[in-house]
C-alpha cells in the first residue's frame, strides 16, 4: 500500500493486488504511511541470554520464498536460518498459524488477525526462563459482522474474491 500511496509499482508479487491497494492508498492519511515507513523491517531482541528476532516477514524474495512461505517444515526454516543464532523467530505475512521447534529454534506467527475464516484474534505469550523458552496462542472470539458488511458498503475493490478467500464467506 506504501508503494501506491507513493505512486510506486507495485512490490515483487503484488501486481494482483494494485487496484486495492491503490483503493487503500487513497483513503489513508499520509502521516500513517509515514509511521507505516519509519517502522524497522526487524528486531533483534536478546531476554536471559536467548535472542529474539522479530518480523512482518521474514522471508527475502528469492527461491526461499517460493519453496517455503506457504507451509514451511522446520527443516527449510532451519535451512533459512542456519547462520543465524536465534532461539525464537515471530513472523507475520502468513495467514496461517505456523508454531514449529526444532532442536534449534522455536518459530512462532499467529497467523492474521482479521483475515480469518472464524471471528478470533489471537496473541501470543512468551514465557522465557533459564530452561527455555514456552510459546502458547491464546485465541479470542468477536464480532465481525459490521466490519464484513463493511466491504460492500464501502465498495471495497475485489470484495468478493478478498472475502471468500481472507474470510470464507
Amino acid at each position: 500500500m506504501a508503494a501506491a500511496f507513493r505512486g510506486e509499482a507495485p512490490p515483487l508479487g503484488h501486481h494482483n493486488e494494485r487496484a486495492h491497494h491503490q483503493w487503500l492508498a487513497d483513503r489513508i492519511d499520509k502521516h500513517y504511511i509515514e509511521f507505516i515507513t519509519d517502522l524497522p523491517k526487524k528486531i533483534i531482541y536478546e531476554v536471559l541470554g536467548y535472542t529474539f528476532y522479530f518480523a512482518h516477514y521474514h522471508l527475502d524474495m528469492t527461491d526461499h520464498y517460493l519453496t517455503i512461505e506457504k507451509n514451511p517444515s522446520i527443516e527449510q526454516l532451519d535451512s533459512f536460518y542456519s547462520s543465524s543464532d536465534y532461539d525464537l523467530v515471530c513472523f507475520g505475512h502468513h495467514h496461517v498459524i505456523h508454531h514449529l521447534t526444532s532442536d534449534r529454534r522455536v518459530y512462532f506467527n499467529l497467523g492474521s488477525l482479521g483475515c480469518n475464516h472464524k471471528p478470533i484474534a489471537r496473541y501470543g505469550l512468551v514465557e522465557v526462563s533459564e530452561s527455555g523458552i514456552n510459546v502458547e496462542s491464546i485465541q479470542i472470539s468477536y464480532d465481525n459482522t459490521d466490519f464484513l458488511n463493511s466491504y460492500e458498503k464501502l465498495k471495497v475493490p475485489d470484495r468478493e474474491f478478498i472475502l471468500k478467500i481472507f474470510h470464507g464467506a
